[in-house]
């Protein structure tokens, strides 16, 4: 997790502090349970990559925390199927999360420069 990141505890819907949660139930304070996640302020986003080539390094799956806010996000996914990026099939957004399903022909390499901001690419999302 980067700094800034929150993990967040599934079980009792709260964020993890030093590996502790509060029980929302008694008030006392606990280990926290899992499965954890990225809650608020940090946006979970999940990427699926329908497109499928065994003779590429292709990326199927994808996962990690994103900002600073939904829209934003949603905006920046938005720029990667302007920029030709990807292909989108269906995207799912609350507030606090965001699952892409789309076609790429991208290498994991490449994905995580454009996606993630790792060089220069075009899109930022983190």
């Amino acid at each position: 997790m980067a700094i800034g990141d929150v993990a967040w505890d599934v079980t009792t819907k709260r964020p993890i502090v030093d590996g502790k949660t509060i029980n929302p139930d008694t008030g006392a304070v606990q280990p926290a349970s899992t499965p954890t996640t990225y809650g608020p302020p940090t946006i979970d986003i999940v990427w699926q990559n329908l497109h499928t080539d065994p003779q590429a390094d292709v990326w199927v799956l994808n996962r990690g925390p994103a900002g600073p806010s939904i829209d934003e996000l949603f905006i920046r996914v938005a720029k990667l199927v302007q920029d030709q990026w990807i292909t989108l099939h269906s995207v799912t957004v609350t507030q606090y999360t965001c699952v892409v399903v789309c076609e790429s022909k991208m290498t994991r390499d490449e994905f995580h420069r454009v996606a993630w901001n790792f060089g220069e690419g075009s899109t930022v999302l983190h």
